[in-house]
């Protein structure tokens, strides 16, 4: 049996950001849902047709949210 080693696309499903990045699926929705995950910029709806629509398939930006996680570094609580 041979390894497989898998590189990301820098647009992910919410599955393969979960694996990719071990967020929950909660805390992608959370994200979301405060506006710290912004649509257009970490997210973005698509539809096959072009024409988007609210319930159209999310896809989400890797690098844009692997971003935003380094700029959460200097915003740590200190004791």
């Amino acid at each position: 049996m041979g390894v497989f080693i898998i590189q990301p696309n820098e647009w992910l499903t919410k599955e393969w950001l979960i694996l990719v990045t071990g967020i929950s699926e909660g805390k992608i929705r959370a994200y979301r849902r405060k506006g710290a995950w912004r649509q257009g910029k970490e997210w973005v709806l698509v539809a096959t047709d072009g024409d988007n629509k609210p319930n159209s398939d999310t896809m989400y930006h890797l690098p844009t949210i692997n971003a935003w996680f380094a700029t959460q570094r200097g915003r740590q609580p200190t004791d």
